[in-house]
């Protein structure tokens, strides 16, 4: 053997044998103090690699050698001289591909990177729609979840609105049609082929008209609908959050955007009855019915996510609530609008305890009839786009309930400055983040400044992985003094609870809750901060306040007015007898 066959050997020898990391992706450290994020390296196959010999050696001799290192021939590719390589001891394809190229024998040898369709569709106004992706970050990184799911035609999506054209280029691959009345005549025969009550309802229903042609005539049900689920990758028009899914029209709304509480109880019911997972209910202005509520909680027994806009009328839906978004029934999510800032669009409605997440609101360009396309404001096109995550997550997750997607929508908000002190989550929609294996914590209780100094104070949180979630606790500081870590108990699947001491009066409470799944990755929710105060007019009674001695160790205090002396003797010897105090419990609504 020559002696460039020798070293050939040996160092494919000591590839062999040498320990690496089993995996392609780098392990090595980064500093904190770096400006930016390390780009993480291109993927590939973990154990293989490209090698292409100098034309020197013979077949025979290129066999042997890689034989003796007990690498394995996969395929060979006699155009370009180029071998396909199995590693097959334990190693990082980078790393010895690196090192084998540097092997005299050898013109190159590189790793079996993987290459994978474009996230980005070719949808010609896709530039357009700033929601989807946007220089200024305010978008709800739809591109990155795509890498993960673009959407499944087994994700049925009620459109309870004012109809939609099913004809649409960007929209008819994607309707859903009912399969109990598609195919062989079933469409037109004028039968209740499915048994469900309704005839020849292909695409779903028109219940202003009472007829089975659900055919927007008002061009707002069609935009929402382009938003969840126009076809992406098509070459046409624009792209939804989800590239497939199957939208479900239900029109209870009429061509001048009007329509009646029994038309929507309509809809809903069909929806929950006929397969769609989520509905999207771009519309209110009425008043409370009860009614209405209990179709929203058939559709919660029905396992249905409620996404229902926040309204448009700028005000606050903690006094004045606004309906269907305020019903307080657990499938309901509620939706505010944001802009291109990552601001609270102007005309949005909010709630720090009602409204649960802003999304892209302002300026969406969407599907409208006839092949049609506009860009329309309002709640009612944020609300598609929490839908259409909400379709992405039980297109990667389809075993997950309602509440659970909620978590997942809820908890991984991007929290901003314009949402915090407003919204429930305190933030804006992120696509990528409700697609994570993170474990996720959402609807964590916001207490409220109280006069409570006895305490407990009681906060619940809720949690979805994917896997078992191994530990949560409460963590919170008293004035910014010490942590103090208690551990919650779960009375419910998903449920966790645990309670804060009672503190004295002026003092600053703030909490946040973390989770950890059996996979050891944690998840912390936001902190939230309340006071223990005293109640309005600044004192529990009187004008003027005389703290007893030994009173401070158990954070009580009795508030005395002006009076004699007799009279404050005699407060002191009742309160030895009885200690009577006041309390108040700090709640939480639950939405």
């Amino acid at each position: 053997m020559d002696q460039g066959m020798k070293r050939l050997v040996r160092s494919l020898l000591a590839l062999s044998t040498a320990t690496l990391v089993s995996s392609c992706k780098s392990k090595q450290p980064v500093e904190d103090v770096a400006p930016e994020p390390p780009v993480a390296p291109p993927a590939c196959a973990p154990d293989e690699m490209l090698v292409k010999f100098k034309p020197t050696l013979s077949a025979q001799q290129v066999e042997a050698s890689l034989a003796g290192a007990g690498f394995q021939s996969l395929a060979y590719f006699p155009a370009i001289d180029v071998h396909l390589c199995r590693i097959t001891s334990p190693g990082d394809a980078r790393v010895t591909a690196e090192r084998y190229t540097s092997d005299p024998a050898v013109v190159y040898a590189e790793p079996n990177y993987i290459y994978k369709a474009s996230a980005v569709p070719n949808d010609p106004r896709f530039a357009e729609l700033w929601a989807m992706q946007n220089a200024n970050d305010a978008d709800i990184d739809a591109v990155e979840a795509w890498d993960t799911q673009k959407g499944s035609h087994d994700v049925v999506v009620a459109i309870i609105d004012t109809g939609v054209d099913y004809n649409h280029e960007d929209l008819h691959d994607n309707m859903w049609r009912n399969p109990g009345e598609t195919g062989k005549g079933k469409e037109t025969n004028g039968k209740d082929d499915d048994g469900n009550g309704f005839i020849d309802d292909v695409f779903g229903w028109d219940f202003a008209s009472n007829d089975n042609d659900p055919m927007d005539d008002n061009a707002h049900g069609s935009h929402v609908a382009g938003t969840i689920a126009a076809s992406g990758d098509n070459q046409k028009g624009v792209v939804g959050v989800n590239w497939r899914a199957s939208i479900m029209a239900l029109k209870f709304l009429d061509g001048n955007g009007s329509g009646d509480a029994s038309d929507a109880i309509g809809a809903i019911l069909y929806a929950a009855q006929n397969g769609a997972r989520v509905q999207n209910n771009s519309w209110g202005g009425g008043g409370f019915s009860r009614a209405l509520q209990e179709a929203i909680v058939f559709a919660r027994d029905h396992n249905v996510l409620f996404v229902a806009a926040a309204g448009n009328e700028g005000r606050d839906n903690d006094n004045t609530p606004s309906y269907p978004s305020n019903y307080e029934v657990e499938n309901v999510l509620a939706v505010a609008a944001s802009d291109r800032d990552d601001r609270l669009a102007t005309f949005s409605n909010v709630g720090r305890k009602t409204v649960d997440l802003a999304a892209p609101g302002v300026g969406i360009l969407s599907t409208t009839p006839d092949n049609g396309y506009q860009s329309f404001d309002g709640t009612s096109m944020a609300t598609p786009h929490v839908s259409g995550v909400a379709a992405l997550v039980l297109a990667q997750y389809p075993g997950l309930g309602y509440r659970e997607v909620m978590v997942r929508l809820a908890g991984s908000v991007e929290v901003k400055p314009a949402f915090e002190t407003n919204t429930v989550s305190g933030g804006r929609l992120n696509a990528q983040g409700a697609l994570s294996t993170e474990p996720q914590v959402a609807f964590v209780s916001r207490l409220d400044n109280t006069s409570n100094v006895d305490g407990p104070y009681h906060v619940q949180a809720e949690a979805t992985d994917d896997g078992t979630i191994a530990t949560a606790e409460l963590v919170y500081r008293v004035n910014a003094g010490p942590t103090t870590m208690v551990g919650m108990t779960s009375p419910a699947p998903g449920v966790y609870t645990a309670d804060i001491a009672g503190q004295a009066f002026g003092s600053v409470v703030s909490y946040f809750v973390t989770v950890s799944d059996d996979g050891g990755q944690t998840r912390q929710s936001r902190t939230f901060e309340f006071q223990v105060a005293a109640p309005e007019g600044g004192q529990p009674c009187g004008n003027f306040a005389l703290t007893l001695p030994g009173s401070t160790s158990n954070g009580r205090q009795l508030l005395l007015g002006l009076g004699n002396l007799a009279i404050v003797i005699l407060g002191i010897l009742a309160l030895r007898r009885t200690s009577v105090q006041a309390r108040s419990r700090v709640g939480r609504q639950a939405h």
